[in-house]
């Protein structure tokens, strides 16, 4: 219900959601319906104080989140940061919540007219891990209005020592940007000819750089177990692509044979493809599916 108002709302160019379960204005909320028990995280703004939300889902679907995680702070104390890349039709909005020594960073990405979203998880400037949403109902991180008085990461690395280091005393969440994305994607392949056939299930993993540059070095499916493999350096810029396939299922007839369909084995079909490490010349990054 809220994904198909939201959707509307947007159409009207509004960047409030009138029907939402929340007394406060929404700057983003996104669904995780992809695990077991189906999760929602939302950000809330009231006045100058701001509220991260992370939880089970409303069983409904009208009410909202039950929270699990619940992290409170005011505008000055959070940090944002936009990525525009007009020449290929890329934007990236982030909005980083500190709380103690962890960073809970939600980020919305546009690219070629395509959205999506996640949020990334730090500990004391390390990367720990990224859950990917599955939809993304709301998104206020563009509306000038409702983001006053959060400052620019970059202006805060840019402080004077004095402040730097009384910073870094009280407070030693400082964040490390995530250098990459990645996306899962499964595509059916089919030929014939006169004589057989084929189709076929290729997963693509494909691996974005979300940094003006960074180099891939390897990459391993479960730890190792399913695929693990270190291959000659590839460097690629902010909002392009590595794609690494793989072979899920295939099935071959022959006119010969009646056409019967004969259906061969893969690896990595019998895969959990539940983590996912890909190396690279800034780290190793791990993501969970």
């Amino acid at each position: 219900m809220r994904l198909l108002i939201s959707l509307l709302l947007l159409a009207l160019s509004s960047s409030y959601a009138i029907a939402s379960p929340y007394d406060d204005d929404v700057l983003f909320g996104c669904f995780f319906n992809d695990q077991k028990v189906p999760k929602e995280v939302v950000v809330l703004r009231s006045g100058n104080d701001i509220t991260y939300m992370y939880g089970k889902q409303d069983p409904s679907g009208e009410g909202a989140v039950i929270p699990e995680i619940t992290i409170k702070k005011t505008a000055s104390q959070l940090t944002k940061e936009w990525h525009n890349h007009s020449a290929i039709s890329t934007e990236l909005r982030t909005l980083n919540i500190p709380n103690g020594q962890y960073v809970y960073s939600v980020n919305y990405m546009s690219q070629e007219g395509k959205e999506s979203g996640d949020v990334t998880v730090s500990k004391s400037g390390k990367y720990l891990t990224t859950l990917k949403c599955s939809d993304v109902w709301e998104m206020n991180l563009s509306n000038d209005d409702l983001m006053k008085g959060i400052p620019d990461a970059d202006s805060n690395e840019s402080t004077s020592s004095d402040s730097a280091q009384q910073s870094s005393a009280q407070s030693p969440q400082q964040t490390q940007q995530v250098p990459i994305k990645i996306q899962l994607q499964d595509v059916p392949y089919d030929i014939k000819t006169n004589l057989s056939a084929d189709h076929r299930v290729t997963r693509h993993i494909y691996v974005y750089s979300l940094v003006d540059s960074i180099t891939i070095t390897g990459l391993s499916v479960d730890r190792g177990s399913c695929y693990k493999r270190n291959f000659k350096p590839t460097t690629i810029a902010y909002g392009k692509r590595l794609d690494f396939p793989f072979v899920m299922s295939s099935a071959v007839a022959y006119a010969n044979t009646n056409w019967n369909w004969t259906t061969v084995d893969s690896q990595y079909s019998k895969c959990m493809w539940s983590e996912i490490i890909v190396n690279t010349n800034k780290g190793d990054f791990i993501f969970n599916n």
